[in-house]
């Protein structure tokens, strides 16, 4: 083997490789926004259960009210014994922010005319069914949606581009 063979060897394999230099590239800025993704999950559920870990309307009550909480600034808050604690705003290159807003319920039922049941036992359909609705109740469903933020395609960073969000709800049962 001569040494033009060997030089025009290695040069063929080095082109080989080439393709397969370039695809791991990308193969690791792919694995990146995995993970950041991955991140922006995880940061957002505990966050969300930490969030409806509080009595029902403690938040609003202690906090001015619904709305939004975090974002761009930071937010904190525990319960007066410290066992629950809730951190919001930014935090390693993710924005995490809550809205709470209450959700009025309403609801109806039928109820039938007790004269014409004793009038028409055997009839249902004679009993004189009307619905009957009380009105809507306020201050008892709350929606909670807690969004992750971060920026994805620019550097350095300008306004987040990409985003997470987990919604849940949550309601206040009294017997």
């Amino acid at each position: 083997m001569t040494l033009i063979e060997i030089v025009l060897a290695v040069a063929i394999l080095a082109m080989a490789f080439l393709p397969i230099i370039g695809a791991m590239g990308s193969a690791m800025k792919g694995g990146e926004k995995d993970k950041r993704i991955v991140t922006a999950m995880h940061m957002a559920q505990s966050k969300l259960n930490a969030a409806l870990q509080f009595p029902f309307n403690d938040i609003p009550a202690n906090k001015g009210g619904l709305g939004t909480y975090g974002g761009a600034a930071a937010w904190n808050y525990a319960t007066n014994s410290g066992r629950i604690s809730l951190t919001l705003g930014p935090e390693s290159g993710l924005q995490s922010e809550l809205v709470i807003t209450d959700e009025p319920v309403s609801f109806t039922f039928q109820t039938y005319d007790p004269v014409q049941k004793s009038a028409n036992p055997g009839n249902p359909a004679a009993w004189g069914w009307t619905p009957y609705g009380p009105p809507p109740l306020n201050n008892v469903f709350h929606k909670y949606i807690l969004t992750v933020k971060w920026n994805e395609k620019t550097k350095p960073p300008t306004a987040p581009d990409a985003e997470y969000k987990l919604i849940s709800f949550k309601a206040r049962i009294v017997e």
